[in-house]
């Protein structure tokens, strides 16, 4: 790393607009996926504000080879401790400034620079104010799902799991028209799915109130209903809302009457959800029932272990508490 540095030291001698060597490695160094050279060219302009000539360009980027990668046209330092070791440079912060300013665009890719800009500057009201519409987090989420992990870390959004220091902001979501999201539901339900999954229910049940209208449009397949509902009903279990669960499955089978085998799986474990809730209310005799129905589903194609070994068991707990030793050796 120190070496880098004292060739790059030495490599500012060389052309005629200041430090030149050593900002096009800081640029390179600070950008989330690397530049290309039009990018780069563009970045390093503002010091001073003029465009830097081929007479230059060319011998620098000659000059960065043998410790870049091109890597679908983007270049990006060869290892980690050259990287580590520019991040301390004084030109590091003005280099993040021209990033920022070169990324303006709505694009995912523009977005998930921005916002590696502004954490490593150590800006999160930005990253907060531009993550507050439903569409920025599924682009987000497209393209730099481990990134938009680390935001919501950051922020608080997962409830007792917080990296340090910690910023004490929640987000408030705006949705937009139900038509806008048609087309990214898939996605939106995949993020709905991950929180619901990281526990992090209050941020979970706010994202599900910003695509429920999305979901309910007449023109969302069955399947994706299925899927959000199925999702509710978990989520609502946890939160110790049994109305809305019975609800939510009561909306899954009724999306799910002819499943097929992609479907299969999700009404085993719904009805084994459902089962649940009866069991929980004192319906042994009810909660029996659906849960041998759900094992029927469960058998189908994919069948998967899981999902059967714990219905399965769920039957043995039932038969074990009703006292019928032979049934629950059976399904034991």
């Amino acid at each position: 790393g120190g070496l880098f540095t004292s060739v790059l030291q030495a490599s500012d001698s060389d052309f005629s607009l200041p430090k030149l060597a050593t900002r096009a490695a800081c640029a390179i160094a600070a950008a989330r996926r690397g530049l290309t050279h039009g990018e780069l060219a563009r970045i390093l302009a503002i010091y001073p504000a003029l465009k830097i000539p081929d007479s230059d360009l060319v011998p620098l980027l000659a000059r960065l080879a043998p410790y870049c990668q091109n890597s679908d046209g983007r270049l990006r330092l060869l290892h980690g401790t050259l990287a580590t070791a520019l991040q301390r440079n004084e030109e590091m912060e003005d280099c993040r400034d021209s990033i920022l300013a070169e990324f303006k665009d709505s694009s995912g890719f523009a977005l998930a620079e921005r916002t590696w800009q502004w954490l490593s500057l150590g800006e999160i009201d930005p990253v907060i104010r531009e993550l507050s519409e439903v569409m920025a987090v599924i682009r987000l989420h497209d393209i730099d799902p481990a990134l938009l992990h680390t935001v919501w870390q950051l922020s608080g959004i997962y409830e007792g799991k917080r990296f340090s220091p910690r910023v004490e902001q929640n987000y408030e979501w705006t949705a937009p028209p139900p038509a806008v999201l048609q087309n990214q539901l898939p996605a939106a339900l995949s993020i709905f799915t991950w929180l619901r999954q990281a526990r992090a229910e209050k941020a979970a049940t706010q994202w599900a109130e910003m695509i429920q209208p999305a979901v309910d449009d007449d023109n969302t397949s069955s399947e994706l209903k299925a899927h959000f509902y199925n999702t509710l009903s978990v989520l609502a279990q946890k939160k110790n809302n049994p109305a809305l669960a019975k609800a939510s499955m009561e909306q899954v089978l009724e999306n799910l009457f002819n499943p097929g085998e992609a479907g299969m799986k999700m009404l085993a474990v719904t009805m084994s959800n459902m089962a649940q809730q009866l069991n929980a209310a004192g319906k042994t005799e009810n909660a029996l029932e659906l849960y041998q129905k759900a094992k029927v589903a469960a058998l189908q194609p994919p069948r998967d272990p899981a999902v059967l070994a714990n219905i399965i068991m769920q039957i043995a707990q039932i038969n074990a508490r009703s006292d019928n030793a032979a049934e629950t050796e059976q399904h034991l």
